[in-house]
């Protein structure tokens, strides 16, 4: 996912695990046809367009032209199929193609099918109501999903126990509060009865969807604490390295920055994450920390203070960070 995970996207998840603007995944996935309909097919504006042997490329107001045959499947290797071997030539092609006797068919069908989905009134609308109706389950079921991990690592706890299994004991935190919802919601306890009696192959449950929707939230709180520090612009780091149990050296990094961006001025402390270090000099050190701020986006040259410990390979005068 991971991405920016609106509802529309989340949904797309659910009921296409492919991605549905690839073609050839098509024949894989069933009820696609009124999806595409209804969120319609979707365009690349940054399109490079190669040159041919004269020199001359597609012109992309040509492209922003043809985008109003945007409800057709027509893209640019079905008009190499039209026989035109460049560039100069294919202007020729959107008219053939728009009085083609299978576009009109395919334009009628599809105009045709937006205004019946739109007013809910297509032939299969029993079966339509009932999509939209498990869409729906589908999306509050990840609501609640994603609260109770998000509740769990707010207060640093281990979601998972020495069981994975729904009414075992032991079962870790994450199952046991699933479990404690499902006494009260009655979306949560319908999943969980789909669960056990296998209807579905997808849970949601797993250590799995766990590990993502953990990796989706400390990217988006990540991205809220480095979107403050460049505001801010000057900042301090603070290092600090230790084993951990496997005896790999971490280095762990703080950031402190003035916080401005609400009416009382407040000093602010980040921790930012554990680094893993292969090399404990202080230019291998020094190495890490460079690379962590170009991940983040962050200017060294920003830097306007630095907190170490006494080690020499931290605050050597001549070998140090």
């Amino acid at each position: 996912m991971p991405r920016n995970n609106s509802d529309e996207d989340i949904n797309q998840e659910i009921l296409f695990p492919l991605n549905v603007d690839d073609l050839g995944n098509w024949d894989k996935m069933q009820n696609i046809r009124d999806f595409l309909v209804e969120r319609g097919p979707r365009k690349d504006d940054d399109i490079l367009f190669p040159l041919d042997n004269t020199d001359r490329h597609f012109n992309t107001s040509r492209y922003k032209s043809y985008s109003r045959l945007k409800k057709t499947t027509m893209k640019l290797g079905h008009l190499a199929d039209e026989g035109y071997k460049d560039w100069k030539n294919i202007s020729r092609c959107p008219s053939l193609h728009e009085t083609n006797k299978d576009h009109i068919d395919c334009m009628t069908s599809w105009i045709e099918l937006e205004r019946r989905l739109r007013k809910k009134k297509t032939i299969d609308e029993n079966i339509q109501v009932a999509i939209n109706k498990e869409r729906e389950h589908w999306k509050q079921v990840l609501k609640r999903i994603i609260a109770v991990v998000q509740r769990i690592a707010k207060n640093n706890l281990a979601l998972r126990g020495d069981n994975e299994k729904l009414y075992v004991e032991n079962n870790g935190i994450f199952l046991q509060l699933i479990e404690m919802i499902a006494e009260f919601d009655p979306i949560m306890e319908e999943h969980l009865r789909r669960v056990q009696e296998r209807q579905i192959h997808y849970t949601y449950l797993g250590p799995k969807i766990q590990n993502e929707l953990i990796q989706m939230l400390a990217a988006e709180v990540s991205s809220s604490i480095v979107a403050k520090i460049k505001h801010a612009k000057y900042f301090t780091v603070i290092l600090d390295c230790t084993p951990d149990a496997s005896h790999e050296e971490q280095m762990s990094l703080v950031i402190r920055y003035v916080d401005d961006s609400k009416n009382a001025i407040a000093v602010e402390e980040f921790w930012i994450g554990f680094l893993k270090v292969n090399e404990t000099s202080g230019l291998g050190l020094f190495t890490e920390l460079k690379n962590i701020l170009n991940n983040l986006e962050l200017d060294i040259d920003n830097i306007r203070g630095q907190g170490y410990d006494n080690g020499s390979n931290m605050k050597g005068k001549y070998k140090g960070v």
